[in-house]
C-alpha cells in the first residue's frame, strides 16, 4: 500500500475521533416512525418553559434509540428509557427555578446521571454537553498511596521506611499482600503500601503486628497539562517520548508536529530503551495511534513501516456494531466537506483491507521481529484514555517487544467510538453519542486491560514523584535523573 495513500487515509479520518476499518457487516437500526430536523448551530439557554418538555423528552428517546451504539446493549441490561425519562422528568418538574422555568444546568446533570445509573454499559464516553461543563464519567477508585515502605527482613514483612510517628520502622507487617506495590527506595527494590479505593480517600489502616493503625493518604502533586505537547529527549542509552494528545482536529502545524515526532522516533538509536509518556493524553484519533506504535518499532521510511502501519489499521478495526440513522445522515451533511472527503479514502481503504484481509501473507507480519526499541516502557495515569489507550493495546501486538506499564490505571473508555454531537431542540444541550460498539480483541484479550470504566492496569503502580527513579532502577539509565528532572510535575 503505497505511503502517501495510507498517510492521507489516517490524516484525514482523524478528524472524527475514531477507529474503524472494513465497514461490511453493518448494524443498521431502524429509525421511528418521526424524523426530526436538527438545527446544529442551537445555542444552549439558561433555562427553558415547562411546554417545551415534552417535545425535549420525545427527541432525546429519539436520538438515544437511532444514534446511540450502546443502546441496545443497555436494553440487554434491562434498560428501560420511557421509565428513565419518566424519572427524569419528574426531576425537573419537582425543582422549577424561581420563574417557573425548566433549569437547563439540572436538566443536564439529570440526564447523564439517570442514563448511566440505569444503561449499565459503562460507556466512558457518553457525556451530556453545552450549559457550564459536560456531564461525564468520573474515575471511581484508584490507587490511594501512603508513605509506607515494607520490605523482607528474616523471612518476614516489616516496615522499613515511614511516613507517619504511629507506624514504627521494624514493625511487623500483618496485612494482606494486594495492597503491597513493588517500589524503589533508592536502588533497593521494596513494596509500598497503597489501597485501592476512591481517589477522595483520606485515611486508611494497616495491619501491624496483628492490629489496625490508621495512617494518611500521601497527597497527590500539584500537576500541569501542556497541549498538544510532543518532545523526543535522547540520552546514552534511552529514548524518552512525550505526546499529550492524538487529537489534531484537521489543524496542518499539529499534524506536521505529530509526524515530525514520529520520524524523530524512527531516526533514534534502535538498541535504546524507549519511554513513552502519554500521562493525561486523553486520546483522538486512533489513526495516529496506530502511527506512533508503527514509528516505535519500525525506521518511519522504509516499506515494512507501512505494512505494519496497515497491519495495526486493521486491527484496530476489529469493532461490532456501527449504527446508521437519520440523525447521523444530517450530522453528516452538516460537516459536508470533511463527510465526502472522509468517504472516498476510506471507501478505497476499506476495499484495500477486504484485499488483505484475505491475503495469508499479512500475518506475517505479525511475527517479524521489530527492528528497533524492542524494550519499551509507558507511563500513564488516570487520565491516560482513548486512542492512548489504543497505542497501549497495539504496542503489545509485537511479541519480541517488551513492553512496562508504569504509574497508575488507566480511564478505560474504548468500547464506544466514532463520536458526534446532536443538539436537544429547547434546552440547547447536546449529547455526544459513539455510532460504534467494541473494544478490539489486542484490548480486550490484554492482561492488563479490566474493562471499560477500569482500563488498564500498570506492572509498576507508581505515584508522579516515584516516576523517575522507577525508571531509573528499570532501565539501569543513571543519566535520566539529569535529561529528565521536572518528570514528577508532568510531561517533559
Amino acid at each position: 500500500m503505497k505511503k502517501v495513500r495510507a498517510l492521507a487515509a489516517g490524516i484525514i479520518l482523524s478528524f472524527i475521533l475514531v477507529s474503524c476499518a472494513s465497514t461490511s457487516g453493518e448494524k443498521v437500526k431502524a429509525s421511528p416512525q418521526k424524523d426530526y430536523k436538527f438545527d446544529f448551530s442551537t445555542k444552549t439557554l439558561g433555562s427553558f418553559s415547562v411546554v417545551d418538555l415534552d417535545e425535549e423528552l420525545e427527541v432525546l428517546k429519539y436520538l438515544m434509540q437511532t444514534t446511540y451504539a450502546g443502546y441496545e446493549t443497555a436494553v440487554a441490561n434491562g434498560f428501560d428509557i420511557d421509565r428513565s425519562i419518566g424519572e427524569i422528568k419528574k426531576d425537573v418538574l419537582e425543582n422549577l427555578n424561581s420563574l417557573g422555568m425548566i433549569d437547563t444546568a439540572r436538566f443536564q446533570k439529570t440526564i447523564f446521571n439517570v442514563f448511566m445509573r440505569d444503561m449499565k454499559n459503562n460507556d466512558m464516553h457518553f457525556s451530556v454537553h453545552g450549559y457550564d461543563v459536560g456531564a461525564y464519567n468520573q474515575i471511581s477508585k484508584d490507587i490511594c498511596w501512603t508513605d509506607i515502605y515494607v520490605g523482607e527482613e528474616n523471612g518476614k514483612l516489616v516496615i522499613i521506611q515511614s511516613g507517619s510517628d504511629k507506624i514504627p520502622v521494624g514493625a511487623e507487617y500483618t496485612g494482606g499482600e494486594k495492597n503491597l506495590y513493588k517500589a524503589f527506595l533508592g536502588d533497593k527494590e521494596v513494596y509500598r503500601y497503597g489501597v485501592f479505593s476512591n481517589p477522595n480517600t483520606k485515611r486508611l489502616t494497616v495491619s501491624l503486628e496483628g492490629e489496625s493503625v490508621p495512617v494518611s493518604v500521601t497527597e497527590k502533586g500539584k500537576w500541569f497539562y501542556k497541549e498538544n505537547n510532543t518532545n523526543v529527549i535522547e540520552t546514552e542509552e534511552s529514548v524518552y517520548v512525550s505526546l499529550s494528545s492524538f487529537s489534531m482536529y484537521g489543524n496542518p502545524l499539529l499534524y506536521n508536529l505529530f509526524f515530525d515526532l514520529c520520524k524523530k522516533i524512527s531516526n533514534t538509536d534502535p538498541e535504546k530503551s524507549l519511554i513513552l509518556d502519554l500521562r493525561s493524553n486523553s486520546g483522538g484519533s486512533v489513526f495516529l495511534a496506530d502511527q506512533l506504535v508503527a514509528s516505535i518499532y519500525y525506521p518511519f521510511d522504509i516499506p515494512l513501516h507501512m505494512e505494519f502501519y496497515d497491519f495495526l489499521m486493521m486491527e484496530s478495526g476489529k469493532y461490532k456494531n456501527r449504527i446508521s440513522s437519520s440523525a447521523l445522515d444530517q450530522y453528516n451533511e452538516y460537516t459536508k466537506k470533511e463527510w465526502e472527503l472522509r468517504t472516498s479514502v476510506t471507501d478505497e481503504y476499506n476495499r484495500e483491507l477486504e484485499k488483505n484481509e484475505e491475503d495469508a501473507d499479512i500475518a506475517e507480519i505479525f511475527y517479524k521481529e521489530p527492528l528497533q526499541h524492542k524494550k519499551v516502557y509507558v507511563l500513564m495515569d488516570e487520565d491516560t484514555a482513548s486512542a492512548s489507550e489504543y497505542a497501549i493495546g497495539l504496542l503489545g501486538l509485537v511479541p519480541d517487544a517488551d513492553v512496562t506499564l508504569i504509574g497508575s490505571r488507566t480511564y478505560g473508555s474504548v468500547s464506544y467510538y466514532d463520536l458526534h454531537r446532536y443538539p436537544l431542540p429547547k434546552s440547547g444541550l447536546y449529547l455526544r453519542l459513539a455510532t460504534i460498539d467494541g473494544a478490539p480483541p489486542y484490548i480486550t484479550d490484554d492482561d492488563h486491560f479490566f474493562g471499560e470504566g477500569e482500563g488498564f492496569r500498570p506492572d509498576w503502580w507508581v505515584s508522579n514523584d516515584q516516576l523517575l527513579n522507577t525508571l531509573i532502577q528499570l532501565t539501569g539509565d543513571q543519566s535520566l535523573s539529569e535529561y529528565l528532572r521536572g518528570l514528577e510535575k508532568w510531561q517533559l
